[in-house]
């Protein structure tokens, strides 16, 4: 999958470009919940693949997961 400009999402589910790769809270260990996705081409000219963005609201916590296409 390519993700292309303006593929941009908030919520819903993760169209992984690669195999699922679920982030887990570095405090208490919980997965985190899934806020959205950034394609790299939204980031640059020659940007490629996406950046997923994850949050665990209890603990604080935020992660950015990134595949390559």
């Amino acid at each position: 999958m390519q993700v292309e400009s303006g593929a941009s999402t908030l919520s819903g589910w993760p169209d992984w470009i690669q195999d699922a790769e679920h982030a887990d809270c570095p405090g208490c260990g919980q997965p985190m919940d899934y806020v959205g996705l950034i394609g790299g081409a939204e980031l640059d000219d020659y940007g490629e693949g996406a950046y997923y963005l994850h949050l665990r609201q209890p603990c604080g916590f935020a992660a950015v997961n990134y595949q390559q296409s």
